[in-house]
């Protein structure tokens, strides 16, 4: 099975492990530290107490002189006690003063470098992208000419998912997931205009609210999105007459992101590529759902992603 995986996302996800060992370890040295230093003060001061005490009765039996020290110890102990903690305090000051410098520091070179890596990763896939259009537009064979298409599209929708990993992985917010209706809006933005140019008419439902996906299911839905697009514009080069109405509604049903595309006549849709039913299936089983392939008199294309991931 493949697994989709980011750089990105695994960058992040090593840096934040590598926080919570950090971050574990401080704990227990502080832990530690104040156990020592609590019980270092228990025993010393039991111990002035005792002797102190001891000392002033054996050296001024009177009470009136005893009463005097007594107060005179306490004071002195007191004071003893605050030059400690004085100390203390302003250790554990600049120690969190130096932690903020260097958490700053971490941060910003972390910044850096996840901008770094999407500068890469965006410029490596646009460059694909523009070699496979150079060669597509070399290509004297039909096939070879819808076969290279098909995979500018795969990869043009693979860059638009990982933008939208890129723009929440700043913010570290990659475990608790993040909503996929942004990503497929950005889809559909992409494709409408190639689709109007074909004289095809989309119209989109979307009804995801903020459904949170995890990173490794928001690429192969972003990705069958794309395919299922992509589709779309092959129905309109077969077809080759304009006014075509397609409608791609997109929702949830329980644990699942239901994709379905509607179309009169959509069971010819089995004819024109079968590795873009393969890809489906491979992504839609990725995820633990399915697909619903038109048959005769259908008009449904619809393919379910699972909500958890395959193990």
């Amino acid at each position: 099975m493949i697994e989709w995986e980011n750089p990105v996302v695994r960058y992040i996800i090593a840096g934040m492990e590598k926080q919570a060992h950090m971050h574990r370890k401080r704990q227990n040295r502080a832990r530690s530290r104040a156990l020592f230093l609590s019980a270092l003060y228990f025993v010393s001061g039991s111990v002035w107490i005792f002797l102190s005490d001891a000392a002033v009765i054996a050296m001024y039996p009177d009470f009136e002189n005893q009463a005097f020290l007594q107060l005179a110890k306490g004071l002195f102990f007191v004071l003893a006690t605050a030059g400690i903690l004085y100390l203390v305090i302003h250790r554990l000051a600049l120690s969190q003063e130096e932690l903020r410098e260097r958490l700053s520091e971490h941060q910003s070179e972390h910044d850096m470098l996840v901008r770094e890596m999407h500068h890469r990763i965006k410029n490596n896939l646009q460059f694909v992208i523009s070699m496979l259009g150079i060669q597509r537009n070399a290509s004297r064979s039909p096939d070879v000419f819808d076969a290279l298409g098909n995979s500018q599209a795969r990869i043009r929708a693979l860059a638009i998912a990982n933008s939208a990993l890129y723009r929440d992985a700043l913010s570290l917010r990659t475990r608790r997931g993040r909503s996929i209706t942004p990503v497929l809006d950005e889809l559909v933005r992409t494709y409408e205009p190639f689709i109007a140019l074909s004289g095809g008419k989309l119209r989109v439902g979307l009804d995801l609210g903020e459904t949170p996906l995890s990173d490794d299911l928001l690429i192969p839905v972003s990705l069958g999105t794309g395919e299922i697009l992509s589709l779309v514009m092959q129905i309109l080069e077969k077809e080759g007459n304009g006014n075509s109405l397609f409608t791609l509604n997109i929702c949830q049903s329980g644990n699942a992101v239901v994709v379905e595309l509607e179309h009169d006549g959509l069971n010819r849709c089995c004819e024109i590529s079968s590795d873009t039913l393969d890809l489906l299936s491979g992504l839609a089983a990725q995820t633990r759902g399915s697909i619903s392939v038109p048959e005769d008199g259908s008009d449904r294309f619809v393919v379910v992603f699972g909500l958890s991931k395959n193990a």
